[in-house]
């Protein structure tokens, strides 16, 4: 019985010595962590409008940006979320298809530490 509990015991501290703490950074949204953010909008865009964002911001196409598709059960419909993080500005692009004309765009320009 001895000869047990002995060995639970070295065990034991073989195994608290040999486990370590990791630790974990939280990089925050597309490996950024911001210390402070300013949003800019939203606005009520049209097709031609969000082509002129585009371009002058010089921004890819948006089909290429991620998308995210959220459905009301209850309306039973469908909201298309694309969002862009542009690194040169640090600035996130939200945009939000309400149908197929119009276009609601936020843009939120962020500081890094």
């Amino acid at each position: 019985m001895k000869r047990l509990a002995g060995f639970f015991i070295i065990s034991l501290i073989l195994t608290l010595c040999g486990c370590k703490t990791a630790s974990v950074e939280n990089n925050g949204t597309f490996g950024v962590s911001p210390t402070s953010t300013y949003i800019i909008g939203p606005d009520t865009l049209c097709v031609a409008q969000i082509d002129s964002v585009v371009k002058s911001d010089r921004l890819p196409v948006l089909e290429k940006w991620a998308k995210s598709v959220f459905k009301d059960y209850e309306t039973n419909t469908s909201y298309v979320y694309r969002t862009l993080y542009d690194k040169t500005t640090n600035t996130i692009y939200t945009v939000k298809n309400l149908d197929t004309k119009t276009f609601v765009l936020s843009k939120r320009k962020i500081t890094i530490r």
